[in-house]
């Protein structure tokens, strides 16, 4: 081979390689971006929201009680460098609007619906926490077509006539504050939250769980709180989708909750975890991870 000929397969080795190596640097950036803000009109409300990836379907991450979208930021990370994730701010949370309304378990599944359409979801997995159940549930009710399936994290429910004399306790208690100093309602907020933390719960997440609800706006949060106690407030509707469940088992313990999911999720898949409590994200978040992306592969295909 001549030095030109030589010379010209060098040149062709290296744009080729340069080429390549732009290709994986470019799949690396993209599988590594960053959430993006955005936000979706709610009639005069604005819903906040956090979204990374593309594609027609997405894992779409709802809060519980007080909480926002910051609390799935370990899941948004891991999840998002595989397919597509969002995490919204309910009405009345986070940086979403904060109107003066009435709190319904429904008028929070509005702003999950705000959000997926604003994002244009086809369809969709709902990762609920807590009371974050209670809202992916009044969604699929509504919207059954677009929930290809249901993940729950330690979600709350209340089941009437069974759970009546805690009832009757919260709403004695957020009766009490309604009207009282901020300090009191802080206090009662602290009280609330934790007998739910567990002992490996790390410091720094004990700290954010408890300012983040501590500083959600009271009148949501108070107006929310005495909503969801409310006797038809859970949707006991039978939901035929796919189900993952994961509860933490020092708090499911007695509780029979496995027996009765089942009879609102026939496609129930339940499991208890030991070693946390009931923000699971925080206390296993590496194995929650693999487990909604898992579920998420399977029923979004």
């Amino acid at each position: 081979m001549s030095s030109a000929s030589l010379l010209r397969a060098s040149a062709r080795f290296l744009l080729l390689s340069l080429l390549l190596s732009l290709c994986v640097c470019g799949a690396a950036l993209a599988a590594g971006d960053s959430p993006r803000q955005a936000s979706a009109r709610m009639g005069d409300a604005r819903i906040h929201y956090l979204h990374q990836g593309q594609g027609p379907d997405a894992v779409v991450f709802v809060h519980g009680w007080s909480c926002d979208a910051s609390f799935w930021d370990a899941q948004m990370a891991a999840i998002g460098a595989k397919r597509r994730v969002i995490a919204l701010d309910l009405l009345g949370c986070g940086a979403s609007s904060a109107p003066d309304a009435q709190y319904t378990q429904d008028l929070l599944a509005q702003s999950l619906a705000a959000v997926m359409d604003a994002a244009k979801v086809r369809r969709a997995v709902l990762v609920g926490h807590s009371m974050g159940l209670s809202v992916a549930k009044r969604y699929i009710d509504a919207h059954p077509d677009r929930v290809a399936g249901l993940f729950i994290v330690d979600g709350a429910y209340i089941k009437l006539p069974d759970d009546q004399k805690q009832v009757d306790q919260f709403t004695a208690m957020l009766h009490t504050t309604e009207n009282a100093p901020d300090a009191q309602w802080r206090a009662f907020v602290g009280q609330f939250v934790q007998p739910m933390l567990a002992p490996q719960t790390p410091p720094a997440a004990r700290r954010k769980i408890l300012s983040t609800m501590q500083g959600s706006p009271r009148q949501p949060a108070h107006n929310a709180f005495r909503h969801f106690l409310e006797p038809g407030a859970w949707s006991a509707t039978p939901a035929p989708l796919p189900v993952r469940a994961v509860y933490a088992a020092d708090l499911a313990k007695g509780l029979g909750v496995r027996q009765y999911l089942a009879t609102v999720f026939p496609n129930l898949d339940y499991t208890e975890w030991t070693r946390c409590g009931h923000f699971i994200m925080f206390d296993h978040p590496q194995r929650l991870n693999r487990d909604i992306e898992a579920f998420a592969a399977r029923v979004l295909r």
